[in-house]
């Protein structure tokens, strides 16, 4: 099932890939291994200008090196905290408003495929770009009790296609954890001995056929009180085939959003 809220677009151009225009990518330092910033006291004196309650104390937990670019953050049963972070944003997910050359045939692309279409037409060899830079799911646990994060590891990366987004969502559970990158929904699921994911499962594709604007993605990742799966997609279009069989479609309908829900596996 889904919601949708919506303004319907007017009109649409046919994709024509053979005649898209040539751009150049934004020069910047996109690399297969990100920098990560040494530890510094940054964050300490960071806490010194927070204001909160009186009863209300505020300590540094992680930072990094330990983590970096953290977008969303879940603790499983075992309070262990898991992150998703993105080396991709503004970089190898674009952002139309500094492409507008591109606005017309985004705007057409019907499919995930057509947007992956779009940018070898309009890229040509710069489209390697787009698979240097991964997404990251990581682990962070305090061992020893003393409040403070001391074990760091990543749990899933290699989130690394072209059309893959940003790590917008995670949620874990009991050895499972469910994880929303545009164009898919997954399930990664652990090993229990080494704390990495041993089987990657992708329940949906499909989300995000435009570029858009940059951070309207696919995550607020949720358990109901009904016990299933919720979670929402921005603007960026869908078009999906559930497990059912069924499609959910949302190609044209701009700004739109929608919320979806699902029964986990």
């Amino acid at each position: 099932m889904y919601l949708k809220i919506c303004l319907p677009i007017l009109c649409l151009l046919p994709v024509g890939m053979g005649h898209a225009q040539q751009l150049d990518l934004v020069t910047l330092d996109r690399r297969a291994e990100p920098i990560i910033a040494p530890a510094t006291n940054e964050a300490e004196l960071a806490l010194q200008i927070i204001q909160s309650p009186k009863d209300l104390d505020v300590k540094l937990w992680a930072a990094e090196p330990m983590l970096a670019n953290p977008v969303a953050i879940d603790i499983d049963e075992k309070g262990r905290v898991f992150t998703s972070e993105t080396n991709r944003y503004g970089s190898s997910t674009l952002d139309i408003r500094d492409y507008m050359g591109m606005l017309e045939l985004d705007l057409a692309s019907r499919t995930i495929e057509d947007r992956e279409a779009l940018i070898h037409a309009v890229f040509e060899e710069e489209a390697a770009q787009f698979t240097l830079e991964k997404e990251v799911i990581r682990i962070l646990e305090d061992t020893n009790g003393d409040g403070k994060a001391d074990s760091s590891k990543i749990f899933a990366d290699d989130f690394d296609d072209p059309l893959d987004g940003v790590a917008s969502g995670v949620l874990a559970r009991n050895g499972k954890v469910w994880f929303t990158n545009v164009p898919s929904l997954w399930m990664l699921e652990e090993d229990g001995t080494s704390g990495k994911a041993a089987k990657r499962t992708e329940l949906l594709r499909g989300f995000g056929i435009h570029f858009g604007f940059t951070g309207h993605d696919l995550h607020g990742l949720i358990f109901g009180p009904d016990g299933k799966l919720y979670f929402s997609i921005g603007d960026r279009g869908t078009n999906v085939t559930t497990q059912e069989g069924s499609k959910i479609e949302l190609q044209d309908e701009e700004p739109c959003s929608a919320a979806i829900q699902m029964v986990p596996s």
